[in-house]
């Protein structure tokens, strides 16, 4: 799969870059991104077990808004390290039509 065209630009420049956030302690260079589901599979089942969560509304206009979240975590591709139980996510569901991918902060908390 294609990444992002701003996201292959910022790995060209950076590959990777060092603590984000308070909540994200890196991000990864092109050697560790990998799909969430891969690296973090078991959020995934935790959240589906949790209480269902419908989009009220989101910025995509061609989303189904009934999709559950949980849906689209299992396509997600993971940029950064879980620092304080969180991540950063690119959606490939979700692609603008210059090519950019959403992007998630996502935290298990």
């Amino acid at each position: 799969m294609r990444l992002p065209p701003s996201y292959r630009q910022f790995l060209a420049e950076a590959n990777g870059y060092r603590q984000l956030s308070v909540f994200i302690d890196r991000l990864f260079g092109t050697t560790e991104i990998d799909w969430f589901r891969t690296l973090n599979g078991d959020w995934i089942e935790d959240w589906k077990t949790g209480e269902s969560y419908y989009f009220e509304e989101h910025p995509r206009d061609r989303l189904d808004n009934e999709r559950l979240e949980s849906d689209y975590m299992s396509s997600c591709l993971q940029i950064s390290d879980p620092g304080d139980g969180a991540v950063v996510l690119l959606n490939p569901e979700v692609v603008t039509e210059a090519g950019e991918w959403e992007a998630w902060f996502f935290a298990n908390w």
